[in-house]
């Protein structure tokens, strides 16, 4: 009964949050709501469970919206990806490092926090990998307003004298014979837990039952049919996200929050820095605008940028790509990079 309370309490909190239009609000709202609940009752235990549950969900949900017309575009734009990637491991890398060396978090949970993926995901991986999670769930969020907050704005001032970029292109139908809209659900939920739960008893691979999900609906939604799951189950799963890290939280954690100031300011001046030199790099050295490359290298979530980047009259399908790119990666290379990147230094 506890865990159905935490869940409503969950919603609740998000919804509110949301509802003030506060960045991330439903994973937030979540998560400080039932963090107030864990500290005055000490009750809520998020089972084992939640987090197959949740990586199937994030597996499932990235996975639908990667399609064969995303692999070819993607092809064009290989060698800016690779440089955008690499750096962006490497300052991954560093900052986890030195996050490490001056402040009491040990080297793996300073190395998710400072993963430039999703939050949702981010969490569930630093929870498989046995990291502080509380302290990565702060230090993404931290990251998450940070590079909605200044990014767009920096880049703007960094721009000032250029040409505004625009890009349109029409968007293709894709027909779906013989299928309605809720067997198309039907059928990538079906995937995407199946392969999921399959996935979840693979060994020494960080988020197995995500990464599962998420190969076996991109494979799916590219050669055999279009997959369809709809973007509230992403809803749902930052509600769970919360009672995944709210349970985690108790007055000793916050007591420490206030040890997190330094590691979120090294952090946060390591993506501000050096996101902003890769990218500039990336322009130089590719054909890639200077301002697409920068919208690329925004660390928050891709439909934010893409919105953002519209707004300021960058509009391109090539953000949203390689925004796709950066976070497939985080999921899929960064955990497993970390993992061993750990395993060498300890």
């Amino acid at each position: 009964m506890w865990i159905v309370f935490a869940l409503g309490v969950s919603a609740f909190g998000g919804l509110l949050f949301a509802r003030f239009r506060f960045p991330a609000g439903l994973l937030v709202g979540g998560i400080v709501a039932v963090s107030l609940l864990n500290i005055a009752t000490d009750k809520v235990v998020a089972p084992t469970y939640l987090t197959t549950i949740l990586q199937i969900l994030s597996g499932t949900l990235i996975g639908s919206s990667f399609s064969k017309k995303d692999v070819l575009e993607i092809k064009k734009l290989l060698l800016p990806a690779v440089l955008l990637v690499t750096g962006m491991l490497l300052n991954n890398l560093l900052i986890g490092v030195v996050v490490a060396a001056v402040s009491s978090l040990d080297l793996t949970s300073a190395l998710m926090g400072a993963i430039p993926g999703g939050v949702t995901e981010s969490v569930i991986m630093a929870d498989q990998l046995g990291a502080n999670v509380p302290a990565v769930a702060v230090m993404q969020l931290s990251r998450l307003l940070f590079s909605l907050v200044l990014f767009p704005s920096l880049i703007k001032f960094l721009l000032r004298n250029d040409e505004p970029y625009n890009e349109h292109t029409a968007m293709q139908r894709v027909e779906v014979p013989h299928m309605s809209v809720p067997q198309r659900i039907f059928s990538t939920s079906i995937i995407g837990t199946v392969f999921g739960i399959a996935g979840s008893f693979i060994p020494f691979i960080p988020v197995p039952a995500m990464l599962a999900s998420l190969v076996a609906v991109s494979v799916t939604n590219m050669f055999v049919f279009p997959t369809l799951f709809p973007r509230r189950f992403r809803q749902g799963a930052q509600i769970a996200a919360g009672v995944l890290v709210g349970s985690r939280v108790t007055p000793s954690t916050i007591a420490g929050l206030g040890e997190l100031i330094v590691p979120i300011s090294i952090m946060l001046f390591g993506f501000l820095v050096f996101h902003m030199a890769i990218a500039w790099l990336v322009s130089k050295t590719t054909r890639l605008h200077k301002g697409i490359a920068m919208f690329c290298m925004i660390p928050a979530g891709v439909s934010d940028i893409a919105l953002v980047a519209s707004e300021m009259h960058y509009q391109s399908p090539v953000i949203a790509l390689l925004q796709m790119v950066r976070l497939l990666s985080c999921i899929t290379i960064f955990p497993i990079v970390i993992k061993l990147f750990v395993l060498l230094v300890q």
